[in-house]
């Protein structure tokens, strides 16, 4: 499985230390009838201080221009790891 970095936002929050998001975008590849097939996933990074947390839902499509678009309206809306999986389901 292919991992692509595709950007980070920084949150400074007014109560808090504030944390950072990185954005991913994942890439597996098959074969069928001797076709190549990509299929699209995302993981998302939070880190805060020495605390990394993680969060990734794989085989999202097949279509690469729709993943992009997905990942970015994740980080414009700043999706954290564990929102991940209930926006994704929201957003199909």
């Amino acid at each position: 499985m292919k991992r692509y970095y595709v950007g980070k936002e920084a949150l400074d929050l007014v109560d808090s230390e504030g944390f950072e998001l990185k954005y991913y975008i994942l890439e597996d590849e098959f074969y069928e009838k001797d076709v190549c097939i990509s299929k699209y996933g995302i993981e998302i990074e939070k880190k805060e201080k020495t605390r990394i947390e993680k969060s990734q839902v794989n085989d999202i499509t097949t279509d690469q221009a729709r993943i992009d678009f997905i990942v970015k309206t994740l980080m414009k809306n700043n999706v954290t790891p564990v929102h991940l999986y209930d926006v994704i389901v929201n957003m199909l």
